[in-house]
């Protein structure tokens, strides 16, 4: 499922369809999936307040609205900065959990500022002996690169969980160790996948 608190000012025109947050709609569309036998729920949310790295309340309240309805894991966008990962455990079994992504960051972008020049993938190992669950969930920091190649203005997703890699130069090497370590601190409660 997905959602979004707007389109910044863009009108939605048929045939095109947007699912806004709407805790009635949403509360529904959970309750016809779980009917129709869906074993485990992903709801992507384009929510949250833009560059910055700590959830919102509103962002918290509608993770424990959609969590409490139904939905298993949350992946967020919009704020173009990582945000915190949570794990939400079942009260009648600690071993089982949810997730909310409360943002994945950039992933592609021209911004070039310290925060919003990556972004994570995140990785999730689901397991199902009778029900869905989550048994691993990891992430990946990744850091985009904007330079000159073969005499191109280029773009490329780094991977920066480990070693930054040699062929960038040194600003890019500077800015890509930041955004590793910056992410880092902010996800310490999640481990890192290279």
């Amino acid at each position: 499922m997905n959602c979004t608190y707007g389109t910044n000012g863009i009108p939605v025109r048929a045939p095109n369809v947007v699912n806004f947050i709407d805790t009635a709609q949403l509360k529904s569309d959970l309750a016809k999936a779980k009917q129709a036998g869906v074993d485990f729920t992903i709801v992507t949310i384009h929510w949250g307040n833009e560059y910055e790295r700590k959830e919102n309340s509103n962002q918290r309240h509608i993770a424990n609205f959609l969590l409490n309805n139904g939905a298993d894991m949350i992946i967020g966008s919009h704020p173009h900065v990582v945000q915190p990962i949570a794990r939400r455990y079942n009260s009648s079994d600690s071993s089982s959990y949810k997730i909310i992504v409360y943002s994945l960051g950039n992933y592609v972008s021209n911004q070039r500022d310290r925060y919003k020049d990556g972004g994570i993938m995140f990785n999730v190992k689901l397991r199902k002996i009778g029900k869905t669950e989550i048994v691993d969930a990891s992430y990946t920091p990744v850091w985009v690169f904007k330079g000159i190649i073969n005499k191109k203005l280029q773009y490329k997703i780094v991977p920066v969980a480990d070693e930054i890699p040699e062929w960038l130069d040194t600003d890019s090497k500077s800015k890509a160790e930041q955004f590793k370590n910056d992410t880092k601190e902010l996800l310490n409660n999640v481990p890192v996948f290279p």
